[in-house]
């Protein structure tokens, strides 16, 4: 992402699962989504799921490896390892960042050496329409060579908007992305305690280990995160309510996804829109993001009431995303629609063969959009 004019965007999203109010227990499921690009793309997770691999208790990038591959960014091998010094090849880096930060593409990239039935063929189409990629002079992406740690700090700084800096270590270096690696270690990216740093930019063109994508991705993620954070204090002020048409459209878009599950559409309920209408605004007035609210209390004290009106089971899906204003509704509701999907949580909660009924409640300050789909049967 390049350039003062493009926004920068979050898209965060909780599931509860779901629960009736004959079980003796709830079942909870927590994922949290984040997202950085102009152009609403999926999410990346960071979860609570339980993933482990045999080999990277000695790995210094332990603890980002486990919170991108509980994400579902990052896997591991049938044997049950991550081989965490392996290589990454570029087609496996395009998929990474666009699992982290972008949509796959339907277009076919135009590299040569790309085909269109190519395994990566849509992340790196995905990577180069948001201008992350651009590939080597003679026309090719070369999908097969390791990813350099050069190549993967200039497309993590594009994607952050971050403008190249000034190397201020004493030992100059020759690196083509000399810039970027020194914008990598101001945001903290990159960091002189990790066991690749020498001091010099000299590391920069070897090649990238799984490890230390993992931690690039996730240092990322978190150092873009509080920035975008902070607004939550200051929106509110003149707020709306979106109504008719965006409901109308995010249903569509969940019930195609049943319909392709051979699942029963579901029939807009006015008693959970009620229901989920309330606590989208209640989120964005208060600016917290969260199933338990200080004023509300969790959702399990909050479906009390739709209990009382006769529903067996309920369910919700949450979700904000920032800079809302500069493009059209069907672009939003289809990236959070697109980050529910992507989250095995939020996609049982679509896919729930239990619910028959559904509200949709959307909330906006014309930046911060939040969004609750309550699902429900009775």
């Amino acid at each position: 992402m390049v350039g003062a004019k493009l926004a920068k965007n979050i898209v965060s999203a909780y599931s509860t699962g779901s629960f009736g109010k004959f079980l003796k227990g709830t079942l909870i499921g927590f994922l949290v989504f984040c997202l950085f690009s102009p152009n609403f793309p999926v999410p990346s997770v960071l979860g609570q799921n339980s993933v482990q691999f045999s080999d990277i208790f000695s790995s210094w990038a332990q603890p980002e490896i486990l919170k991108l591959a509980q994400a579902g960014i990052v896997s591991g091998y049938p044997d049950g390892t991550f081989r965490p010094q392996a290589p990454v090849t570029r087609a496996e880096f395009a998929r990474m960042v666009v699992s982290s930060f972008a949509s796959p593409s339907e277009s076919p990239p135009s590299f040569k050496d790309v085909p269109q039935d190519f395994w990566a063929s849509r992340f790196i189409s995905g990577a180069q329409l948001m201008g992350w990629i651009t590939g080597f002079p003679d026309g090719t992406f070369r999908p097969q060579e390791p990813v350099t740690r050069a190549q993967a700090l200039a497309v993590l700084a594009r994607i952050g908007g971050w403008k190249e800096e000034a190397w201020t270590y004493p030992i100059p270096s020759s690196s083509w992305a000399l810039g970027f690696v020194a914008a990598a270690l101001s945001k903290g990216i990159i960091r002189e305690s990790d066991p690749y740093w020498d001091g010099t930019n000299n590391f920069a063109d070897f090649p990238c280990q799984r490890q230390e994508i993992a931690a690039f991705l996730e240092r990322t993620l978190e150092q873009l995160r509080p920035s975008l954070l902070s607004q939550v204090e200051v929106q509110g002020e003149t707020a709306t309510t979106i109504l008719g048409e965006k409901e109308e459209y995010l249903l569509s878009l969940i019930n195609s996804e049943r319909e392709k599950a051979g699942l029963n559409q579901l029939r807009w309920d006015s008693t959970l829109a009620e229901f989920a209408r309330e606590y989208a605004e209640e989120m964005g007035t208060n600016g917290f993001f969260s199933h338990v609210s200080p004023i509300s209390g969790s959702f399990q004290e909050r479906a009390k009431v739709l209990f009382e009106k006769g529903f067996i089971f309920v369910g919700e899906n949450i979700a904000r995303i920032a800079n809302t204003s500069s493009y059209p509704y069907q672009s939003i509701l289809s990236s959070i629609h697109n980050s529910f999907m992507n989250s095995p949580t939020h996609r049982d909660n679509i896919l729930n063969p239990n619910w028959n009924l559904v509200g949709i409640g959307i909330w906006t300050d014309g930046n911060w959009l939040y969004l609750e789909v309550c699902f429900g049967s009775r």
